[in-house]
């Protein structure tokens, strides 16, 4: 069977055209591989534990980010945070299918990856290619797969550059702030994406070898 790629969608000869990316939903649970767009990290400054009286917050916007928690668990959380009309249910215990916090990881312009690691045209190929263990790269999203019907332009994921933010921060986010869902992966590469980040953060590290007996 013949296979094509343009640009984000992958054509079988004889098969509808398969979308690599699906447009987000809103006001529903966020999902594995979604994409958002100005997401604010915040973070205690250790500074100011010390030297003043006042607790200061230092904020990062991150361009676009990814998200990295389980569907099951980010269903779970969300059924329990929410009513069938997608208002937050009054509850004061933990009830085991909340989860505190979502993990996630940046997502940059491929081309500004490439000039920020300084990518030649021997290592360029193989990350685009996804066959280099720490990157992930993205084709462009056609505004048609895209929440916002924006498109997004070719993306790389930096598997090193993780983080987590609350849960219920994350959906204040989209309510109150610029934070935007965009899109999330159809299920194939769904399961390429979350294999290569499994092998990629269970890593073990083995000691150095002396050479001594």
């Amino acid at each position: 069977m013949a296979k094509t790629e343009v640009k984000n969608k992958v054509i079988l000869s004889g098969v509808n055209d398969i979308s690599i990316f699906r447009s987000a939903v809103s006001g529903t649970a966020f999902r594995y591989s979604e994409i958002l767009s100005n997401v604010s990290e915040r973070r205690v400054n250790l500074k100011s534990l010390t030297t003043s009286s006042d607790i200061e917050i230092d904020v990062r916007i991150h361009p676009y980010a990814i998200i990295l928690t389980p569907d099951c668990d980010l269903d779970w959380d969300f059924n329990t945070r929410f009513d069938a009309d997608g208002k937050p249910q009054s509850h004061t215990e933990f009830n085991g299918k909340e989860i505190p916090t979502i993990l996630l990881c940046e997502v940059i312009e491929a081309q500004m990856l490439k000039a920020k690691y300084d990518l030649n045209s021997k290592t360029w190929p193989i990350v685009r290619k996804n066959n280099n263990q720490r990157y992930h790269f993205f084709s462009s999203i056609e505004p048609e797969n895209d929440f916002h019907e924006e498109g997004l332009p070719e993306l790389a994921i930096d598997f090193k550059r993780y983080f987590t933010i609350p849960t219920a921060e994350l959906y204040w986010q989209i309510e109150s702030e610029n934070c935007k869902r965009h899109s999330w992966l159809s299920c194939a590469y769904l399961e390429h994406l979350s294999h290569r980040f499994g092998n990629f953060i269970s890593r073990v590290a083995l000691p150095a070898y002396s050479g001594r007996t």
